[in-house]
């Protein structure tokens, strides 16, 4: 049992790194962030 659910932990784990990875690289996040950020300045205005 233990080798069947690391075996699919390891594929979940490097798949979850490979989309971080490319989610990153296309600037998604750092985008999302900066909206984020500046509807909160202007909130505080």
């Amino acid at each position: 049992f233990r080798e069947l659910a690391l075996k699919g932990l390891d594929e979940t784990f490097r798949a979850g790194v490979l989309g971080q990875q490319e989610v990153f690289a296309k600037g998604e996040p750092q985008a999302l962030m900066d909206a984020f950020l500046a509807s909160r300045a202007a909130k505080k205005g």
